[in-house]
Parts: structure tokens; sequence; C-alpha cells
């Protein structure tokens, strides 16, 4: 079962550090020190960075980098009559 991580920093850290996050991202060291500061990542890292956390069996959530996870979505045999198609 993948180790789920919660902050920037320890995203950060599982990846290698500032400057493996920086080369992965392909970002300059300071973008990823204001992704620490502002304890958020940019939208646009989000599959390359979760892509990464998986090969070494970490997850993150989709939080880190201000995305709102959906909720569940019921199954058909709970959706209106009229829904369910």
């Amino acid at each position: 079962m993948p180790k789920e991580i919660r902050t920037v920093a320890g995203v950060i850290r599982a990846l290698g550090g500032l400057h493996a996050v920086a080369k992965l991202t392909r970002r300059g060291p300071t973008a990823v020190h204001n992704w620490k500061a502002l304890r958020r990542f940019s939208a646009p890292t989000y599959w390359l960075l979760t892509e990464a956390l998986t090969e070494r069996g970490f997850t993150a959530s989709p939080k880190l980098w201000s995305m709102q996870q959906t909720a569940k979505k019921k199954s058909t045999a709970e959706a209106p009559a009229d829904l369910a198609a």
C-alpha cells in the first residue's frame, strides 16, 4: 500500500530534494522553493509529480496542487430512474 505524503515539503523530500524536483519539473530551484513556501504546487505539475511519487511507492492529495477531489459518484442502482440509463 502506498504511503501518503501530506505536505509539499514531504513530497519534495520523497522525490530527492529541491534540485531533483526542479530538474524533474524543468523549473528552477526558486520555483520549487516558492512551492514549498506557499505550501502548494503549480497545478501543471500534478501528473508529473504524482507519477514520480507512485513510482517510489507514495501518494499525495490533489489538495497540494489546490485541486478539489470529486465526491464519490453514486452507482447506477442508486441513481434516480430518469438518470439511470
